[in-house]
């Protein structure tokens, strides 16, 4: 092995758990409120009626099934919709996280493929 496959070798294996360090306790953190959040909407929401109620109303126009979930989002509760609010945000932020840390690995990859 020469020194420059060793060098290629060390690097991915730095970056390798420098990506998992850095992005696994914040993923792991992230799942867990997620996990609370539905452990806590799931008294007060039937997914299968919401579903079910959804296809029904849209049934034949896409637009409907909006304009439904809409509709029942502002008739709920207020703990409701806060809960809603906190898991989509949630949502966003862990796809955020996710997204920088694929393109975090692909540029590190990259440039050990490179070699730079």
């Amino acid at each position: 092995m020469d020194p420059k496959e060793m060098h290629a070798k060390i690097m991915r294996r730095v970056y390798g758990v420098w990506f998992l360090r850095s992005t696994a306790p914040l993923l792991v953190i992230e799942i867990i409120f997620f996990i609370i959040l539905f452990g806590l909407i799931a008294d007060r929401i039937f997914v299968e009626h919401v579903v079910k109620n959804t296809i029904l109303a849209s049934y034949g126009n896409p637009f409907r099934s909006l304009a439904y979930l809409t509709a029942s989002f502002v008739r709920t509760s207020f703990a409701i919709k806060t809960v809603l609010v906190l898991i989509a945000s949630c949502l966003v932020l862990t796809l955020r996280d996710i997204n920088r840390s694929i393109i975090t690995y692909i540029a590190i990859r990259r440039r050990n493929v490179l070699g730079e």
